[in-house]
């Protein structure tokens, strides 16, 4: 009976591998599909293709009858614990996909949040950097550019 189910947890651990790689796959083709940034594709990418790994783990130690009650826990709070610990920073990166797959405004338009006018010249996860008049550069957190108002002033063609 033991070897059958090794055989089973094998063939299950193959299976995950397997959904894992095609979904990345499937999930890059299609968001490559609607001009995503190559790197924000690519992080969607590997959170994917590691959830599944993940859950396919935890289903074939279950499988096998091994007790995953302790792992899922220490996970939850190790989880719990880092989120809580990066949330301004996690806040900031989720609103900077959202920036960068919604796009409001592209690099070069004059765009004015906060009382502060400039030129976009960089957008990436964590803030969107505007230079203004002046030639003075201002980062503005990611968080702050999707929920105040911006006032697009003129766009780059």
């Amino acid at each position: 009976m033991a070897i059958k189910r090794i055989i089973v947890a094998i063939f299950l651990s193959l299976l995950f591998i397997f959904l894992s790689f095609f979904l990345s796959k499937l999930i890059n083709k299609t968001l490559k599909q609607k001009n995503i940034e190559k790197r924000i594709v690519r992080l969607i990418d590997r959170v994917i293709f590691y959830a599944i790994l993940f859950i396919g783990l935890l289903i074939v130690l279950g499988y096998l009858k091994v007790n995953i009650t302790g792992l899922i826990a220490g996970a939850g709070i190790i989880g719990l614990t880092i989120s809580w610990a990066l949330s301004d920073i996690m806040r900031n990166i989720i609103a900077g996909l959202l920036l960068l797959i919604m796009r409001p405004f592209k690099i070069g338009d004059k765009i004015e949040i906060q009382g502060l006018v400039g030129i976009v010249r960089s957008i990436n996860l964590r803030y969107t950097l505007i230079e203004k008049d002046n030639g003075e550069k201002i980062l503005i957190p990611n968080v702050n550019t999707l929920t105040n108002p911006v006032i697009i002033k003129e766009t780059k063609e």
